[in-house]
């Protein structure tokens, strides 16, 4: 008999922070991406679903050249970015024994930037 129940559901948080810094030129990066995805299973083998993402990046260089002990010039670039992606997916489940099971996953992610 099938059973019909929420077979999967996937959270992954990530965030992540850099500094590079040299002589005249310093680099600074932060970064959090959130993902979930979520499946309904309405076979006892096939899985239909919604995998969906967003992510938030900001990177900043400071560039400083000292022209004369006096003058120094300092130049700041910014950039911030934010990325979204929503998409269905397919999965098939073969069961192996009890406890395991083997799959094939498909899907198609649409990109917002």
């Amino acid at each position: 008999m099938p059973r019909k129940a929420l077979s999967w559901f996937r959270v992954v948080l990530v965030f992540n922070a850099a500094t590079d810094d040299d002589f005249s030129t310093e680099n600074k990066f932060n970064g959090f991406h959130f993902s979930t995805k979520v499946g309904y299973q309405f076979t006892d083998n096939w899985t239909l679903g919604l995998d969906a993402s967003i992510s938030f990046k900001k990177n900043e260089t400071t560039i400083i050249n000292q022209i004369t002990p006096i003058i120094t010039v300092v130049a700041v670039n910014e950039n911030k970015t934010t990325n979204f992606s929503i998409g269905p997916f397919a999965r098939y489940t073969m069961p192996i024994n009890e406890t395991f099971r083997a799959y094939a996953d498909m899907g198609v992610k649409f990109y917002f930037l």
